[in-house]
């Protein structure tokens, strides 16, 4: 070996591997948290209900990222309803950091999601309670 991309080429495919599973576990569990949290709304609200957001938040001296227990209902008055028992721990944020950039950007890409308030700066902060969310949208047209 003799030069860097001699050795980039050999360390890549699992890099890219290892990357690509942390998205996947990411978008696997969102879209799960989409799943659950659409069986637990009232059916009246749910057919006036036009996406949901998905809260992920940090905890004030705490190492974690957490996926919040309540979804918001995009609904007249945005009304919100609990699908999980407890707030889900999804890892360390020093973990999570490149996960979630890259699961940002496969959000981006799909045209039923909008990453407005998905604030990734925001979870990086130390010793800081905050709170970003990412929006389902449903089509307009079933």
């Amino acid at each position: 070996m003799k030069t860097t991309e001699e050795l980039i080429a050999r360390i890549s495919p699992r890099y890219k591997a290892l990357r690509n599973q942390n998205t996947d576990f990411l978008w696997e569990d969102f879209l799960q948290a989409i799943e659950k949290a659409t069986s637990n709304i009232p059916d009246a609200m749910y057919a006036a209900t036009s996406g949901i957001s998905i809260s992920y938040f940090t905890r004030d001296g705490d190492e974690n990222i957490y996926r919040s227990k309540v979804a918001e209902c995009h609904h007249f008055q945005d009304k919100t309803v609990e699908y999980e028992e407890d707030d889900v721990c999804l890892g360390k944020k020093k973990m999570l950091t490149i996960a979630f950039k890259d699961f940002k950007e496969r959000a981006k890409a799909d045209k039923h999601i909008t990453t407005e308030w998905f604030e990734l700066e925001e979870l990086e902060l130390d010793d800081v309670e905050v709170s970003i969310s990412l929006d389902f949208w449903f089509p307009k047209e079933l």
